[in-house]
């Protein structure tokens, strides 16, 4: 019994992952980029090396997540008040045209969801 209930929620968790994965994709989105648009929203601006420190990744796979946003113009850069530093905050008509979405913080294993006046609730 044990065995089968193990095999049905690896079963469930991987529909789950790809579901959530085709989800980002219809968003033109990547995993990672989702909990970076989390923290964005929820933080306020932030340098591109606490984004990596807060999602655990390289200063390399960083650069190439805020660079496709920025592409995207659904972030940009600002220059800090306090220093010469540049931080990313989210772009206002970025957060008008996402659909609501969920996005599941890896590291922080908070919930947030996109409502209906397209911000992000932290659940």
């Amino acid at each position: 019994m044990e065995t089968q209930l193990r095999v049905l929620l690896d079963t469930i968790a991987a529909n789950t992952r790809e579901e959530y994965m085709h989800q980002l994709r219809k968003l033109n989105l990547h995993i990672g980029q989702d909990q970076l648009l989390c923290h964005l929203d929820n933080e306020g601006p932030l340098s591109q090396v606490e984004l990596a420190q807060l999602l655990n990744c390289e200063a390399s796979t960083m650069s190439n997540m805020v660079r496709s946003l920025e592409n995207q113009e659904i972030i940009s850069k600002v220059k800090s008040e306090s220093d010469a530093l540049r931080s990313f905050h989210l772009i206002q008509k970025a957060q008008n045209s996402l659909i609501p979405f969920i996005f599941i913080g890896k590291n922080t294993k908070t919930v947030c969801l996109w409502d209906s006046a397209m911000t992000i609730k932290e659940l």
